[in-house]
């Protein structure tokens, strides 16, 4: 039971109140919400709701993943002690958390997939979805991740660049490029950042390493590595290959285009979704799907043409997102 430091206990009994209110909006990595009670809006409303029975309340009264219980048009319960609100449930009793899973959108429905999981096993008509799940908002594209480049000038036609990849301020990786001005040459390796997210302690980002390297006058190679980065960490998605000459040559699969990240929780606590599509120079070939938690990184290939990925019970279109289930809503009965 969580315990909270009482100078006067007659005067807190006397200056605790409870009031209905109603959610207005929600904050999932904080674990806060907007709610409005008797007229007036209150921000920043700590959630003191557990969802396993487990957890432990923040200074605040914030329950780590208690927003998943609640919804923007909830009416809840609120308690105010000394003027300070906390929600700390519903008017007609307890109600489960959230699962969030993830979620492909079809022509005429959706493929939902198991908790935990990737590969989806069930197909709800869009009439049916909107009984059971809701979709999630995806991330803010921002995070840790940063690339920083320090320029030399070597000469009036020769320029040497470096090129810090980090995270928190921590360089992950250092390499170096160099620019000739007058033959309009540019050979080295670099990275590019194409986007990244921070949720629950999980950093990820999509990023491109490129290096290129000059054999003669008229002949080059580059080779272009796309990698979703986990922490210190990364996974190479795809890699391809281009060798300059008077024709060039193309080999291997790019990224051709990256998702929005998504925040959930299911029972084994928080993850995150992120999805690229890759393919060839003329076409998508593969649509990558990644969930990665305390559990470490779950990963998984479907085939790709034209937007359009085969999910083995159906085709659907190349974005991962995720869905959470609405309360009562496994029994496909929602609740007012």
């Amino acid at each position: 039971m969580e315990r909270f430091a009482l100078t006067n206990i007659g005067e807190t009994v006397s200056e605790t109140e409870f009031r209905k209110g109603i959610i207005i909006s929600l904050n999932e990595e904080t674990d806060k919400a907007e709610v409005e009670s008797g007229g007036e809006l209150y921000s920043f409303v700590p959630l003191f709701y557990k969802c396993s029975g487990e957890e432990t309340a923040a200074p605040d009264g914030s329950v780590k993943g208690a927003a998943g219980a609640f919804s923007a048009g909830d009416e809840v319960i609120l308690c105010f002690v000394r003027g300070n609100p906390l929600v700390i449930g519903f008017p007609g009793g307890a109600k489960p958390c959230f699962t969030h899973r993830v979620g492909y959108r079809a022509d005429d429905g959706w493929f939902i997939a198991p908790e935990g999981e990737i590969i989806p096993d069930e197909f709800i008509s869009s009439e049916d979805f909107g009984k059971r799940y809701q979709i999630a908002e995806p991330l803010a594209d921002n995070g840790g991740y940063a690339l920083t480049t320090e320029t030399e000038i070597v000469d009036e036609c020769l320029s040497h660049t470096k090129h810090l990849f980090s995270l928190d301020g921590n360089i992950l990786a250092e390499t170096a490029s160099y620019t000739d001005a007058c033959k309009v040459d540019e050979w080295g390796q670099w990275f590019s950042l194409y986007r990244q997210a921070l949720y629950a302690g999980f950093s990820l980002c999509f990023y491109e390493y490129t290096d290129v390297f000059i054999i003669d006058g008229r002949t080059w190679t580059v080779d272009r590595s796309y990698r979703l980065g986990t922490g210190t960490e990364f996974d190479e998605a795809s890699a391809f290959h281009e060798h300059w000459e008077i024709y060039p040559r193309y080999s291997g699969e790019r990224m051709r285009s990256i998702n929005p990240f998504y925040g959930g929780r299911n029972s084994e606590g928080e993850f995150v979704l992120g999805s690229c599509v890759t393919g060839t120079n003329e076409e998508d070939t593969e649509f990558i799907v990644y969930l990665y938690g305390k559990s470490g990184l779950l990963k998984h290939v479907f085939p790709c043409t034209g937007g359009r990925v085969d999910l083995g019970m159906g085709e659907a279109a190349a974005v991962g997102v995720i869905v959470k289930v609405r309360k009562g809503g496994e029994n496909g009965v929602e609740e007012s």
